[in-house]
């Protein structure tokens, strides 16, 4: 393919929806993962570097389906990037110190508490793993829902009880996925999660990059006309598709001062649907919540939803676990030649304040 004057921006948007379910796709344990926000205008100087680069070698642009540099060029060229990656690292370098305390402290937190668990679910690396993590199987949206069902269905409710309050109080009378609805004259559709109670239930949609929000509101319409009692909708989102929520529906997503973001669209038997916004911390959080208090928990339930949990934090919200901080801390800050930086780490802030608001809960 050739590339002229090319904007990568433009695929922003796509690799961040691409890694964000995933981020094992960026590492293999020897490749740098930089803090998606610190990069913001310091590009110029890379482009600066990489224009001085392609001038000298044109074939880093054509046809190949992996572009190399020239080893040619390494020996001088890195250099001109040393001065930017250190400046990287040096604003790094608080941030990973912060977030090791915060890590340390959320250990405490987890071997003082009344839970099976002495240790915080970040102690381990689970990131790297392909396909199959554990005893869950990632690699589909589906699996993600699978997972998550099953803590509905089991657990005497207790999951249900902490995300939904009253809504959906108790052990559910069934807890259905892939749920059949057919459309008749409209298209026919499959609800990812139907927690089925007396009076009506909750119907989740569970997102992980899929871009087809609208569905939702279709699929929502269908569980009422197939289900009688009251629903609760539910789109579950992670936060980096809160953008292409705002992109599909508009102004008909509301925040009201208390609770999840709402939107409110007109279905296509002309009721007026509500579906919740809800974000995967939330679920992770709560898990964590159940497990730090409860020490009556039956043992595989807790079991299973300390994986999910952990599985939440660093497949979906990008958390960096404690091991790869550590070593982070003690590695060599600066890139020479084809050596790469060890370890990887993500944001670092957002990681401190989700860890530091969980202590303080407890």
């Amino acid at each position: 393919m050739e590339v002229t004057n090319c904007n990568w921006a433009t695929l922003d948007g796509w690799w961040e929806s691409y890694v964000g379910p995933d981020q094992s796709v960026l590492t293999d344990g020897d490749t740098p993962i930089l803090d998606t926000r610190w990069p913001d205008g310091q590009w110029a100087s890379i482009g600066d570097w990489w224009t001085s680069y392609v001038t000298t070698d044109r074939s880093a642009l054509v046809d190949d389906s992996v572009t190399t540099l020239d080893n040619g060029s390494l020996t001088d060229g890195w250099s001109d990037l040393d001065e930017w990656w250190r400046a990287y690292s040096e604003a790094r370098q608080e941030d990973v110190e912060e977030l090791l305390v915060a890590l340390d402290r959320a250990d405490k937190t987890w071997a003082a508490g009344q839970g099976p668990f002495d240790t915080d679910p970040l102690s381990a690396d689970w990131r790297t793993a392909r396909g199959s993590t554990g005893p869950i199987r990632i690699t589909r949206e589906e699996d993600w829902s699978y997972g998550l069902a099953d803590l509905f269905r089991s657990g005497s409710g207790v999951l249900i009880g902490e995300l939904f309050d009253d809504l959906c109080a108790g052990t559910p009378d069934s807890v259905e996925t892939e749920a059949h609805l057919p459309g008749g004259s409209e298209t026919t559709r499959y609800e990812d999660i139907l927690i089925n109670t007396q009076g009506g239930g909750v119907s989740i949609e569970v997102k992980i990059g899929d871009t087809n929000l609208r569905k939702t509101v279709e699929t929502a319409t269908l569980v009422e006309r197939h289900y009688a009692g009251d629903w609760t909708h539910v789109l579950l989102l992670p936060a980096y598709q809160r953008p292409q929520l705002r992109d599909t529906f508009g102004e008909a997503v509301t925040e009201p001062p208390a609770g999840p973001p709402i939107v409110t669209a007109t279905a296509f038997d002309s009721r007026e649907i509500e579906v919740q916004i809800r974000n995967w911390r939330e679920i992770s959080t709560a898990l964590r919540a159940i497990l730090l208090r409860n020490d009556e928990l039956a043992p595989h339930w807790a079991a299973s939803a300390y994986v999910v949990c952990t599985l939440i934090e660093q497949r979906i919200l990008g958390f960096t676990p404690k091991s790869v901080v550590e070593k982070l801390a003690e590695a060599d800050d600066i890139v020479h030649d084809d050596v790469s930086l060890a370890v990887s780490t993500g944001d670092a802030e957002s990681e401190i304040s989700y860890l530091q608001a969980i202590t303080e809960d407890t």
